[in-house]
């Protein structure tokens, strides 16, 4: 699968994920399920919204474009989503209208991998037979 890059090479519903991102700009967007990789927004997705009251916020740029180069963090998300699957963004923390933190639940084996970085490792440990089939979280 080609890396992705482009803002037009997302789904409309990752589209919509970094479009909530930037008008956010500072904050959390919060309560976000996810179902084969895409974020589902529903009546308990929440945007909290960080305003600073010593000066003016100015809107992101990438609003008022077609498309656009993704910043690293974007890309590591997107390439999350793909290892997530399913599951559900307790908490994604964004500043600058770039995603900072991710606090996400999921009762999977490979959402407990991804947080402990070692996916592939675990994944062909598993295949071989040579490990346990439990993963704790630490």
């Amino acid at each position: 699968m080609a890396q992705i890059r482009r803002f037009l090479q997302l789904s409309p519903a990752r589209q919509a994920l970094i479009r909530w991102l930037q008008k956010v700009n500072f904050g959390d967007i919060r309560t976000i399920s996810i179902q084969d990789g895409d974020p589902i927004f529903d009546q308990h997705s929440v945007a909290v919204f960080d305003l600073r009251l010593d000066r003016d916020e100015n809107a992101r740029p990438e609003l008022r474009l077609a498309d656009f180069d993704l910043p690293a963090e974007v890309r590591r998300l997107i390439s999350l989503l793909d290892e997530l699957k399913d599951g559900t963004i307790q908490r994604l923390e964004v500043r600058a209208g770039i995603p900072h933190r991710l606090f996400f639940e999921s009762h999977s084996f490979v959402a407990q991998a991804i947080v402990q970085g070692s996916l592939e490792a675990e994944v062909d440990e598993l295949a071989s037979g040579v490990g346990s089939n439990k993963i704790e979280m630490i």
